[in-house]
């Protein structure tokens, strides 16, 4: 059984990835000419954004459900 008590340093770790891929999605912005092969590899970015989002979206849910309910509550298995 995986160890349920660390969920607020999932969430921090997801946020942080989100956060990383907003800074990395501003140099659509930036860049002069984004066609070629750097806007490809900077728009599977925004993929890796909506993973990390969902990830710290259900992390937080489980989480907020370990709190109320405690570790062992049968949702939470």
């Amino acid at each position: 059984m995986a160890y349920t008590g660390l969920w607020r340093i999932r969430l921090a770790g997801s946020l942080g990835v989100a956060v990383m891929l907003l800074v990395t999605l501003s140099f659509i912005l930036t860049t002069p000419n984004p066609g070629g092969g750097a806007f490809g590899f900077l728009i599977k970015d925004l993929v890796l954004l909506g993973v990390a989002l969902l990830v710290a979206a259900r992390t937080f849910a489980r989480g907020l459900e370990q709190r109320l309910h405690g570790p062992g509550h049968f949702a939470l298995r």
